[in-house]
């Protein structure tokens, strides 16, 4: 059963469910990489009528660092969803993503 994420009215309790689990970022070439949610964190304050900013981390491949940009990603357990990713770390052990939600 697929979910459907709203990315305007999108809540770190949306993504929550979804941590520890594959996604799917399309690239250019008409492949993909893999990255897991390894982190959902509510941040800062909500201004009056509007959501809780959150911080959406994903952990991907060592090696592989896709620029920052919008990209398509897939998750067996919700609809295709467009986000801005930013890559903020790389290590020998994994790249890590983050994408803000406010």
């Amino acid at each position: 059963m697929s979910v459907t994420i709203l990315l305007s009215h999108a809540t770190a309790e949306d993504f929550s469910p979804l941590l520890n689990t594959e996604f799917s970022i399309a690239t250019d070439d008409g492949g993909s990489a893999q990255v897991t949610l390894s982190d959902v964190k509510s941040v800062g304050v909500a201004m009056a009528n509007a959501r809780q900013p959150f911080v959406l981390t994903f952990t991907g491949t060592p090696g592989l660092v896709l620029p920052q940009r919008i990209y398509r990603i897939s998750h067996p357990g919700v609809n295709d969803i467009e986000i801005f990713i930013v890559p903020i770390a790389a290590t020998a052990q994994a790249t890590t993503y983050e994408a803000i939600f406010s």
